[in-house]
């Protein structure tokens, strides 16, 4: 599945990555009195955000072949900027009516960009593993 991804990196990664920040600093400036009554919990929402956030950008760090640390280092990477990113974004929304800057907001963002870093590798191992496995149905190289 990597190699199909590293193959296709623009439209399966760098493209998706792209138009998924962009819409969640387009939801993140929607005034609070323009946002539609949800009844999952903000931090919920916010968990859920970063997690594919999480998952899309450490995905990018993986497949890019531009920098070999950033390669190499795919989680303090993707981590580090969405630390910074997310910190940047609850400063921003102190500035948009009707919305707040919250460190409880910050660390579920956290939360869920680790998490998503994490699912992102159970993913790539699971699927080493099928591949080992179709490869050597006996379990021998």
């Amino acid at each position: 599945m990597i190699q199909l991804i590293e193959k296709n990196r623009v439209y399966l990664v760098y493209v998706p990555l792209t138009l998924y920040w962009l819409l969640l600093f387009a939801a993140t400036s929607i005034p609070g009195s323009d946002l539609p009554a949800m009844r999952l919990s903000d931090k919920l929402l916010h968990f859920g955000a970063f997690s594919v956030l999480g998952f899309l950008l450490d995905l990018t760090a993986r497949v890019q072949n531009k920098n070999t640390w950033i390669r190499k280092n795919n989680f303090v990477f993707s981590y580090v900027v969405i630390l910074i990113y997310g910190a940047l974004d609850e400063i921003h929304q102190y500035f948009i009516p009707g919305r707040s800057a919250d460190y409880m907001d910050w660390l579920a963002d956290m939360v869920g960009a680790l998490f998503g870093v994490l699912l992102l590798n159970l993913v790539l191992s699971i699927d080493q593993k099928l591949v080992l496995k179709i490869r050597s149905p006996d379990g021998k190289k």
